[in-house]
């Protein structure tokens, strides 16, 4: 397992705990941290506090921090916020997608069957043992790249009465497709690298996804197909199919981000229409 992985496995664990202890006193803490970091004043303060001292170094540290703060800052809040005009999700975000709008209720949790895909981003078997320890009378099946994921998921939906999926993007668009076969709910845990469609259901966290399990919260959405395959939130189509396809082939030996550079530099070069304005 990767660092990256560990600490977002770490993570998780530390989320499904605090969420489940259940003290008062816990919350007004947690919440009061989260305050703290409202509009940099957390950030401002560490500042302040290394500008006091008369250690040169510090004293650029702090400046260096303000000055991040200030660009990472202005960039989200004027910049990519104007671009995108996206509004933040209000109330209490929905999980569930597919081809059913009927609530999900805490008692029908046994007939839950959620796959992790820990060949995805942020997924893995710690991930699953945190799932399995708030969902008890769930099934959770751990997969692997060496496994059959579309197999997997068709013998879940089965047997399930709820098919769930933790994973990024693709494997919620396979499990997606094979929820609205099987006339399914779809619970959606986002442990991809950039969680795009759960994103967009204002689902953030594995924390995010059990909250809305429990409230019996469930959201209505469309699944189109391209190519006879399933899919939700985006399809592509020309040069970065054949990227995604070149970075595959390489990234076994050398990594993902070395792989897409590579893949990119190949594509260009090699793609017959890839000068035509």
């Amino acid at each position: 397992m990767t660092i990256r992985k560990r600490i977002a496995a770490a993570d998780q664990i530390l989320l499904s705990w605090a969420a489940a202890a259940g003290r008062p006193g816990l919350d007004r803490a947690m919440q009061g941290l989260g305050h703290a970091a409202d509009n940099g004043a957390l950030w401002i303060a560490v500042a302040t506090g290394l500008g006091v001292r008369r250690n040169k170094w510090t004293r650029r540290a702090a400046l260096r921090g303000l000055a991040s703060l200030a660009i990472a800052s202005t960039t989200a809040n004027v910049i990519v916020k104007q671009l995108v005009g996206r509004a933040r999700p209000a109330g209490p975000p929905g999980v569930t997608s597919g081809p059913s709008s009927r609530p999900l209720r805490t008692t029908s949790l046994s007939g839950l069957v959620l796959i992790v895909n820990c060949s995805a981003g942020t997924a893995s078997s710690a991930l699953a043992e945190s799932l399995g320890a708030s969902l008890p009378e769930a099934e959770i099946i751990v997969a692997t790249a060496d496994d059959d994921m579309d197999g997997l998921f068709r013998k879940a939906a089965a047997r399930a009465r709820i098919l769930g999926v933790a994973g990024g993007d693709g494997t919620i668009r396979l499990a997606a497709g094979i929820a609205v076969d099987a006339g399914l709910p779809l619970l959606v845990v986002p442990a991809g690298t950039f969680n795009h469609f759960a994103a967009d259901l204002g689902v953030e966290s594995a924390q995010d996804a059990l909250a809305a399990l429990s409230r019996g919260d469930s959201v209505l959405v469309d699944v189109g197909t391209a190519d006879s395959a399933a899919f939700l939130n985006t399809a592509s189509t020309g040069v970065y199919v054949d990227l995604v396809q070149a970075r595959r082939r390489i990234e076994p030996a050398l990594g993902k981000w070395p792989a897409v550079l590579i893949a990119l530099v190949h594509v260009l070069r090699t793609r017959p229409d890839s000068n035509q304005p």
